[in-house]
């Protein structure tokens, strides 16, 4: 399975991201209508990962506020402006997807978008065992806050808010 690409989410994908997600984060259910608005907000920030075969796994990201994670399974309503982070509000990928540098490649093109609108950061809220995974890419858990742990009860526990700064650019 070495065919595959990033490409931004189309309207007509989001049945297929729905059902992925669905799949893949059983315990962390949200609506097709937070997927939906969550495209409409930021299309540029929703990618789907296709391979020959059809889509096997998406990003949904956007511009967001510092330390203040989004609920889960709650529409936005808008986005921040100005905003303070870029967000990776979710990365979904099928098993067969995995562990072929998709991940990599995503998080190269979210750093685009983040420095894109001048932000020197990117956060997420990493469930299961992530943490881990997130890790390698740069990101670090936020532990010890405990206003942000309020802000993430919406997850339930088990969920660690990870941050990482963009280092700038050598000229």
């Amino acid at each position: 399975m070495s065919d595959w690409r990033w490409r931004p989410m189309l309207m007509a994908d989001t049945i297929k991201v729905c059902a992925i997600g669905d799949e893949v984060h059983a315990d962390y259910p949200e609506s097709d209508e937070v997927f939906l608005e969550r495209w409409h907000l930021w299309p540029r920030g929703c990618h789907v990962l296709e391979f020959s075969a059809g889509i096997m796994g998406y990003c949904v990201s956007h511009p967001w506020l510092r330390r203040q994670p989004p609920h889960l399974n709650l529409p936005l309503g808008s986005l921040p402006t100005p905003p303070e982070t870029y967000y990776v509000h979710d990365v979904a990928l099928l098993p067969p997807a995995r562990g072929l540098g998709a991940g990599v490649a995503l998080m190269a093109k979210l750093e685009i978008h983040a420095r894109a609108l001048g932000l020197r950061e990117m956060a997420l809220i990493a469930v299961y065992d992530a943490p881990r995974y997130w890790a390698r890419h740069g990101f670090t858990p936020v532990l010890d806050d405990a206003a942000l742990a309020a802000k993430t009860a919406s997850y339930g526990t088990g969920t660690t808010y990870m941050e990482r700064r963009l280092e700038p650019l050598l000229a």
